[in-house]
């Protein structure tokens, strides 16, 4: 499955940012990808909105594990 070209393959990671302990440009990369992925046209502009919401104090995920 991971040679397929039918899915998209993201390390979570990547996709926690800062805040869970990962990196901000990473998530903002993986964001992109999911975009891409799911052929929706989103400016930088609207990923920042996305990042900033998926790194809001109440999220459920944080240094790697769930509380």
């Amino acid at each position: 499955w991971r040679q397929s070209n039918t899915a998209l393959i993201l390390r979570c990671e990547d996709l926690v940012g800062v805040k869970g302990g990962g990196s901000d440009s990473e998530q903002i990369k993986s964001l992109k990808e999911i975009c891409n992925y799911l052929e929706i046209n989103v400016e930088d502009k609207d990923i920042e909105k996305i990042q900033a919401n998926c790194q809001r104090e109440n999220q459920p995920f944080a240094m790697g594990s769930f509380l």
